[in-house]
């Protein structure tokens, strides 16, 4: 679907007036073109800009889309000062900045093929991967000439996710951690483990930067540098497809230095049989799923490499191959290779991800993997 009439799909929106609109969650949203209404479940909407055209892309209100995605009126703003948009949606901060082809959701740069622009005092922006990041399809219909957004009904096995918090503040060190808890899973061993593991990294974590706050304050009373505050924050991400739901938990740090660490922790958990899956369970036996995923991964190297878009490390540093503890996630119709910051790129180049097609990869897997997402 990535491919479908690409400078369609590559749908972008802009920034507009609060008019009182409510949030409301949506299976499916259409924006028609050249028009101020778009529906949403099959409802009406108005607002108070219209969609249009140009170079092929189709342009959304900004504060629309955020509205039709579940944000609600003051989850999203946008900072003048400095030429940021931001959305609060399902526990994701969407972070757009004019200028620049990143897209931040969650800390995590996601790559445009566009940087957001300014015009008429509006921003615009690319729509498709903040809807993706949702979890919605996105298409373009001709029958009714709109862009599509979609989402299929979550499974009911799906479990529910509460936000637990642990937040300090002192003059050596800033903690600010939102922590998944997760209920109702059908395995309630895989359940509580998930749960206790997910609390004991996150402690430990903190009382490790805790003790380096408190050696580095030392250090610097003698003079040979000045300290800075410390900082360690943590928030996480639940993707949902059918029957998998992939919890991903960055942490971000400042301990000194010209910038701060991320890093990341993946969970693919297989929602109706209770269990973890890892990369290779993805696939058939008989199948050597690095010689499929591997050239892949190459191919998007060299492509972002040659659009400017993202570097990569050469030589001995370049991409050879995926690990046997790949980190990954399933999102929608896609499967997401992660790698660490550093691991394949310089920090600038933030995590690099390649999303390789389901459909391309389906003649490979397991068939039990694909009844969960299909």
């Amino acid at each position: 679907m990535r491919k479908l009439t690409a400078t369609l799909i590559a749908c972008c929106f802009t920034l507009g007036i609060s008019t009182g609109v409510w949030a409301e969650a949506a299976n499916k949203v259409t924006f028609p073109i050249n028009s101020n209404k778009y529906t949403v479940n099959g409802r009406e909407k108005n607002m108070d800009s219209k969609t249009f055209t140009e170079a092929g892309r189709i342009y959304v209100p900004f504060r629309y889309l955020g509205y039709s995605l579940g944000a609600g009126e003051k989850e999203v703003s946008y900072d003048i000062s400095n030429n940021t948009a931001y959305i609060q949606l399902n526990g994701q901060t969407i972070v757009a900045t004019l200028g620049s082809k990143f897209l931040q959701i969650n800390n995590t740069d996601v790559t445009m093929d566009v940087a957001p622009l300014l015009r008429n005092g509006r921003v615009y922006l690319p729509a498709r991967y903040i809807a993706e990041a949702q979890g919605y399809a996105v298409q373009w219909d001709a029958s009714t000439n709109s862009v599509l957004l979609s989402k299929e009904e979550l499974s009911p096995n799906q479990p529910k996710i509460a936000t637990k918090k642990i937040q300090s503040e002192t003059d050596i060190l800033i903690v600010d951690i939102e922590l998944p808890v997760i209920s109702g899973l059908r395995n309630t061993e895989l359940q509580e483990s998930l749960n206790k593991q997910i609390m004991f990294d996150a402690t430990q974590n903190q009382a490790t930067h805790e003790k380096q706050a408190q050696e580095d304050k030392l250090a610097s009373q003698s003079g040979e540098y000045p300290f800075r505050t410390h900082s360690l924050y943590t928030k996480y991400q639940t993707i949902p497809t059918k029957d998998v739901l992939a919890l991903i938990i960055l942490s971000s740090d400042y301990t000194g230095g010209a910038h701060g660490s991320n890093y990341r922790q993946f969970f693919n958990i297989d929602v109706k049989n209770g269990k973890l899956i890892t990369l290779k369970e993805l696939f058939k036996d008989n199948v050597d799923y690095k010689q499929i995923i591997n050239p892949e991964v190459a191919k998007q190297i060299k492509a972002s490499e040659e659009s400017g878009e993202r570097f990569f490390f050469q030589g001995d540093l370049a991409f050879k191959t995926i690990s046997d503890t790949q980190p990954f996630y399933i999102k929608g119709d896609y499967l997401v290779v992660c790698f660490d910051q550093y691991e394949i790129a310089p920090y600038a180049s933030g995590f690099p991800e390649f999303e390789i097609p389901l459909s391309q990869l389906k003649p490979y897997m397991d068939d039990n993997i694909v009844s969960l997402i299909k």
